[in-house]
């Protein structure tokens, strides 16, 4: 079996395929009150592209963001966005838009006032409000309720318009689809999908291999705070019951992803579903 082959693959744009590396992380370690949360993520996200983040909840995802952005010091390990470390300098922000699972607004601004807080502070005009709130097809009725008291998927799509108020070049989605009703989460992935064609660069986390494999050019697989391994949803992925000494491999749970250019015979190939559950010791 071969790993699957989504339509935003076979789409892929030259600025995906060759495009400078926007976001990069290597050895990324963090621990929090004494748990190791992080011990070696990679990943390498290229400009134009849609990549995503797979691994269960607790497997680190958020933190990796949190890093990634500056957001929370790391214990080792580089970070590297746009270039530049986001710690040293902050101002590369301006350049990113961010939206993490859990809602950050302020409850009680009715979605238009948050959005003209945005604009205020990113010094664009407010006609973007209108614009960013079509382009995530927020019903009208919504604008000028407080954030409080909207649905779930009503509060993802403002939290989402108004991360795209100053046109950022970069998308940061921490579990964009998560507590979605399949309607709304349609319309997420459209608006995903849009912003690739637009050239805009997403990464987005999950734990839900349906959205990644429909929507992604690349993917890390992240358990238990590393990084297992990262592929273009275009190769086939192989994997060996036992590793062996000539041959570069990592422990994925019950097996071993093989690395090696000229993997050996016995080597299994496998879809990327199979290895999410192989690697994080999911049950089906």
């Amino acid at each position: 079996m071969h790993v699957s082959t989504a339509t935003a693959t076979e789409n892929r744009n030259a600025q995906g395929e060759d495009g400078e590396t926007v976001l990069e992380a290597t050895a990324l370690e963090k621990s929090i009150a004494g748990t190791r949360i992080l011990d070696g993520v990679e990943l390498s996200v290229r400009g134009g592209e849609t990549y995503g983040v797979v691994g269960p909840n607790g497997a680190g995802k958020t933190t990796t963001f949190r890093c990634l952005l500056g957001l929370l010091p790391t214990d080792g390990g580089t970070v590297s966005l746009f270039g530049d470390d986001p710690r040293a300098d902050d101002a590369v922000l301006n350049r990113v838009g961010v939206v993490f699972e859990y809602e950050t607004l302020q409850p009680r601004w009715s979605v238009r006032d948050a959005m003209a807080h945005a604009c205020h502070v990113y010094g664009v005009p407010t006609e973007r409000i209108e614009t960013c709130l079509a382009e995530v097809g927020l019903e009208s009725d919504a604008h000028d309720r407080k954030f409080r008291d909207l649905s779930k998927g009503m509060q993802r799509k403002a939290s989402v318009a108004t991360a795209l108020v100053h046109e950022p070049d970069l998308l940061v989605l921490d579990e964009p689809m998560s507590g979605l009703d399949p309607g709304t989460q349609a319309r997420m992935r459209e608006l995903i999908d849009g912003l690739r064609e637009a050239g805009r660069t997403v990464v987005f986390s999950s734990h839900d291999l349906q959205h990644v494999q429909a929507l992604c050019d690349r993917v890390a697989v992240i358990a238990d705070g590393r990084t297992v391994v990262e592929t273009p949803l275009s190769n086939s992925v192989r994997v060996m019951d036992e590793p062996r000494p000539d041959i570069a491999t990592e422990q994925a749970g019950e097996v071993y992803v093989v690395s090696d250019d000229d993997p050996p015979a016995d080597a299994r190939t496998i879809d990327l579903e199979e290895l999410y559950f192989s690697a994080l010791g999911v049950e089906t």
